[in-house]
């Protein structure tokens, strides 16, 4: 299966999809640095040195999986003091609705800071990729529960085209299980990202193993949608 990298930094969401089998022919990035590392790592793919807001994706070849890390400091809280450009970096998320407007690919991995899911735009963003067909589970992942030496919680929303109006396509993809948990128990690995959706689709649930044990809400992890399924 064919993958495609949005702002693919050094390589590492790269070199994580080649591990799980897929083969990345695209990757673009608008930081030359970024862009020269992961052409050392991943020779093979086809680089694009370039503002993804402004990409022509017909240039981009088809691909079964998007996987995409729009800027995180506009949206995180250990951005430090307030600093304009990081503002203006939240709508890079926009590239990826643009690239899944022309392609229209099955799967779609989207990595963010938490905080991504309180952007005031987000609700908009989340309905743009409803409106393509597209059904989002959202997780929030802690490295520290995967052997990493440091607390850093990210993010997952995994996006999976649907198959017919209404009826949500069961995500193909799988999370790792957790290795670590809080006094060495094992925890689930992952947890439904917090929702404030007041629908039918909240619950309150409290989740074995978190780091807190909190009760938390959050939605079904898979949300209806109502779009026309990409052809």
């Amino acid at each position: 299966m064919k993958a495609i990298d949005l702002f693919s930094g050094a390589s590492g969401f790269t070199e994580s999809a080649v591990m799980a089998g897929f083969n990345v022919v695209w990757a673009g990035n608008h930081w030359p640095l970024a862009c020269e590392y992961h052409a050392r790592n991943h020779p093979e793919t086809e680089h694009a040195c370039q503002d993804l807001q402004q990409a022509d994706w017909r240039t981009v070849p088809a691909h079964d999986l998007m996987l995409a890390a729009p800027a995180c400091q506009g949206h995180s809280p250990a951005r430090g003091k307030k600093k304009p450009h990081h503002d203006a970096l939240r709508s890079t998320a926009w590239a990826v609705v643009a690239c899944a407007e022309y392609h229209r690919s099955p799967f779609i991995v989207v990595e963010n800071v938490p905080a991504f899911e309180r952007w005031a735009l987000y609700p908009a963003w989340r309905d743009a990729m409803h409106l393509l067909g597209y059904a989002i589970a959202p997780y929030i992942i802690d490295a520290a529960d995967h052997d990493v030496p440091q607390h850093l919680s990210r993010s997952i929303a995994s996006d999976c085209s649907s198959f017919a109006p209404g009826r949500p396509r069961r995500s193909l993809l799988t999370f790792p299980s957790t290795t670590t948990g809080p006094f060495g128990t094992s925890s689930i690995g992952m947890r439904p990202a917090g929702a404030r959706s007041t629908g039918p689709d909240a619950a309150r649930t409290r989740w074995p193993g978190s780091r807190r044990g909190v009760a938390r809400s959050a939605t079904a992890s898979w949300r209806r949608t109502t779009a026309t399924a990409p052809a």
